[in-house]
């Protein structure tokens, strides 16, 4: 599984690491868990019960996307219980595919998963400079702001799943502020010191 990591260079692994195949497990789950808030804008909760079926190629455009939903067969509401369809980058799409469970992309127990994202994400985003309690909802809040300069309001709002255009205005849109050194580069979906 290393070298899948490597080969697509999104697992945040840092060089000249030794670690035991437990850590190069753990560092993948805290990885796909980066991927979904990061890339997809995701909740903890969403995160934590994504599984493979959620995602499909649209017939129309070709776009790759994450189709988040009540499931009733799978015990899960997303928080405002709207059906959403978030586009993927096809290299992210990949890399989930690649390395992510056979059923759920995060792997383990709802409780592993839970603990996946909510205190090994945040233990490994702390290490970068970010102090907020909830580091997950910061990636999220990176995509949201993103995808209000990049594609405007209506459809960060659509994409993210809020209640109404003021929670993404008031919460989300040009609300980040990045910790000294980290930047991220949008273009190249890649993390960056």
């Amino acid at each position: 599984m290393a070298e899948i990591v490597a080969k697509n260079g999104l697992a945040l692994k840092t060089p000249g690491l030794e670690e035991t195949e437990e850590e190069a497990l753990m560092r993948i789950q805290v990885s796909i868990a980066f991927q979904l808030a990061y890339h997809l804008g995701m909740r903890a909760g969403e995160a934590e019960a994504v599984r493979r079926d959620w995602f499909l190629e649209d017939e129309h455009d070709g776009i790759i996307k994450c189709v988040i939903r009540s499931r009733e067969d799978q015990d899960f509401k997303p928080k405002n219980k709207k059906e959403r369809r978030v586009p993927v980058p096809r290299k992210v799409y990949d890399y989930l595919m690649e390395v992510g469970g056979e059923t759920y992309l995060l792997s383990g127990t709802p409780t592993d998963r839970h603990n996946t994202i909510n205190r090994e994400l945040s233990r490994v985003m702390r290490g970068w400079g970010w102090a907020r309690r909830q580091c997950s909802h910061e990636l999220r809040k990176c995509r949201c702001c993103y995808w209000t300069a990049q594609i405007g309001l209506e459809n960060a709002h659509w994409f993210a799943g809020h209640s109404s255009y003021e929670v993404t205005t008031r919460h989300y849109a040009g609300q980040l502020h990045y910790p000294e050194p980290l930047r991220i580069n949008h273009d190249l979906d890649v993390l960056k010191k």
